[in-house]
């Protein structure tokens, strides 16, 4: 496996590209590859942040087209974080980057 150095240049040139936070590569990371429903509550659990920070880190993924908020039908207070086919193709390059 390449290093870390190896891996961020050769993302840097990737055509799928997209400027993103180390939090913010994790919670695309989370979301295209953890089973499940991801609300805000339990991203923030689980990268032992508070909402906000994930609140914020899903504004910017709003604008960027990646991940897409989606409200709970039952409790309009629960947002659900769902990748986008955007979110999932930039993921999967990261994949492909980070294996080869």
């Amino acid at each position: 496996m390449a290093d870390l150095a190896t891996l961020s240049l050769a993302w840097l040139e990737s055509p799928a590209y997209v400027e993103l936070t180390t939090r913010q590569t994790a919670i695309l990371a989370i979301v295209c590859d953890w089973p499940g429903d991801h609300t805000v509550r339990s991203l923030a659990q689980r990268l032992g942040v508070s909402k906000p920070v994930v609140t914020r880190a899903l504004n910017s993924f709003g604008r960027l087209g990646l991940v897409k908020r989606v409200g709970d039908p039952d409790d309009r207070r629960v947002i659900f974080a769902v990748p986008t086919d955007a979110g999932r193709a930039a993921r999967q390059a990261m994949r492909e980057l980070a294996h080869g």
